[in-house]
C-alpha cells in the first residue's frame, strides 16, 4: 500500500527541445516564403472591366461544354453539344444576350449586351468564338476537340 502512495507524479508543463526545434522551422519556412507570396500579390494584373471578366468566364463554360460533349455542330447562329446522355445544349444569341438552352427548353443567360457572337469552324476538332460587347470591345478564343 505504502509502494503505491509514494507514486512519483511529474508536472509536464513547458515545451521540450523537439517542439521548439519544430515550431522554429515552420516559422522559418512561413517567413522564407513571405516575399515571394508578397510579389505575386503586389503584381497581380486585375481585368481591365467587368465585361472581360464576364467573357473570360463564358470562354470556361464553353469549354465545359465542349470537354463534356461527345460531338458538337457549327451553327450560323450558335454552336450545339451533343451530351452523353442524349440532351443537346445549344448556344446561341437572343437579342443582345448570349445564352445557354438545353433541348430548347428555357435558357441560362451567359453574357449581356452582346453586339455580335460569331463562330468560325477551322476543322472538325477545331472551332474560333468571337464575341463583341457593346462598347466596341471585341474577344476571341480557339477551342481544340480531341475526341
Amino acid at each position: 500500500m505504502r509502494a503505491f502512495m509514494l507514486k512519483k507524479y511529474h508536472n509536464q508543463v513547458g515545451f521540450t527541445l523537439a517542439e521548439s526545434l519544430f515550431s522554429l522551422f515552420i516559422t522559418l519556412m512561413i517567413v522564407s516564403a513571405l516575399p515571394s507570396i508578397l510579389l505575386n500579390v503586389s503584381h497581380h494584373t486585375p481585368f481591365s472591366s467587368n465585361a472581360e471578366m464576364t467573357v473570360r468566364q463564358f470562354f470556361h463554360f464553353i469549354q465545359d461544354e465542349l470537354l463534356y460533349s461527345t460531338h458538337h455542330n457549327i451553327r450560323s447562329d450558335g454552336i450545339d453539344f451533343q451530351q452523353p446522355d442524349g440532351t443537346t445544349v445549344t448556344i446561341d444569341t437572343y437579342g443582345t444576350v448570349l445564352r445557354r438552352r438545353v433541348n430548347g427548353e428555357g435558357y441560362e443567360t451567359y453574357l449581356h449586351e452582346v453586339a455580335s457572337f460569331h463562330v468560325k469552324e477551322h476543322s472538325e476538332k477545331e472551332f474560333t468564338l468571337q464575341v463583341e460587347i457593346q462598347g466596341g470591345h471585341v474577344y476571341e478564343k480557339t477551342f481544340f476537340s480531341f475526341k
